[in-house]
């Protein structure tokens, strides 16, 4: 079981954004200090984005570059992480990631429930499609899953990450958005999350849609879809890791 946080954590930003200028508030105790990488933007991405792409149909012209960019940003990122620290696990988070109340005691009990066999674990995110079993109380093992603003990846599966990202880039029939390219790997993989996130994304604007977004996502919470078992407010789950 994983109790000792010796990760290293790093934050996806944009040039010029403002998010980081105060640091990440309530950025939790238990965590490493973390460090900052600036992305690409649709000046500055290479390779830039090939005119097939397309993302998701319910993308704009803005949106596909932005979707485009954060693909390219994150790729960079990891094949950065993983030449100069390949046998360290990445915290990864993306700037506008904001932490639950209490994250210390609920993180730090959830960790030591963690299955070692993991590959990634989504602190944040959400449970788009499947089944989702609990594989130990309080621990679901995941069906898909999508948004990154708060994601675990251990080091030894970094490398097919990056893998797999390359291949999304170059795949004209199904190239989608980095976050389906994590989820689809991790579904295939040893992808854990706790019952409901500790994580979320702040309403506001959406360098992806380029857009305000107006409602953050601390509302969410997993549907246990699994036999036997119904959705429960988000709170209640919450009490499991107190």
């Amino acid at each position: 079981m994983m109790e000792d946080f010796d990760f290293r954590v790093v934050v996806l930003t944009v040039p010029n954004s403002t998010r980081l200028a105060k640091g990440i508030p309530s950025y939790p105790s238990c965590l490493p200090s973390y460090e900052v990488y600036e992305g690409v933007t649709p000046k500055t991405v290479k390779p830039p984005m090939p005119s097939w792409f397309v993302g998701n149909r319910f993308l704009t012209e803005e949106g596909r570059k932005g979707t485009w960019c954060c693909m390219v940003s994150k790729l960079n990122l990891l094949k950065d992480h993983y030449e100069k620290y390949p046998d360290k696990d990445l915290l990864f988070l993306e700037d506008d990631v904001r932490f639950i109340d209490n994250f210390d005691t609920y993180f730090t009990n959830f960790m030591k429930l963690v299955p070692d066999d993991w590959d990634i674990i989504w602190i944040g995110g959400a449970h788009r499609t499947g089944t989702h079993r609990e594989v130990v109380p309080g621990v679901l093992k995941c069906a898909f899953m999508v948004d990154t603003e708060c994601v675990l990846f251990n080091h030894k599966i970094i490398p097919e990450l990056i893998e797999a990202l390359e291949a999304n880039m170059r795949d004209k029939e199904t190239a989608g958005p980095s976050d389906g390219v994590i989820g689809t790997l991790s579904s295939k993989r040893n992808g854990y999350s706790p019952l409901t996130p500790f994580a979320c994304q702040e309403a506001g604007f959406s360098y992806i849609r380029g857009h305000n977004r107006e409602r953050d996502f601390k509302t969410r919470f997993v549907y246990l879809n699994t036999k036997g078992r119904h959705a429960r407010s988000s709170q209640r789950l919450l009490e499991f890791y107190k």
